[in-house]
C-alpha cells in the first residue's frame, strides 16, 4: 500500500521519528562529533561543547631549526587543533 498523497502547505508526515543524540551508539556519537568538529574547524569556527571544552585552530607560521653540525630544519606553516576543557 503506498502512502497518500501529500496535501497543503506543512512538511510531509513521517512514520518514524528522527533520532537523537540519545539514540546512537557511542561509536555513532563519536563519528557524528568528530564531523561537526572537523566541519567548523575547516570554515574557520571555533566548537564549544558545553560540558566537555573548547576547540579551536591556530596557524603556526613556518620556522626554522638550527641543528647541530651546520645543519638545519625547516618547519613549513601548518594549522594546529587546541582543545582548552571546559572549567
Amino acid at each position: 500500500m503506498s502512502p497518500a498523497p501529500q496535501t497543503g502547505t506543512g512538511p510531509p508526515s513521517h512514520d518514524f521519528a528522527m533520532p537523537t543524540m540519545a539514540d546512537l551508539a557511542p561509536e555513532q556519537l563519536r563519528t557524528a562529533l568528530a564531523d561537526v568538529i572537523r566541519d567548523q574547524l575547516a570554515g574557520g569556527n571555533d566548537v564549544h561543547v558545553p560540558g566537555l571544552g573548547t576547540f579551536a585552530l591556530i596557524h603556526q607560521g613556518s620556522r626554522i631549526e638550527e641543528l647541530a653540525e651546520d645543519k638545519v630544519a625547516i618547519h613549513p606553516p601548518h594549522n594546529k587543533i587546541v582543545f582548552t576543557p571546559a572549567s
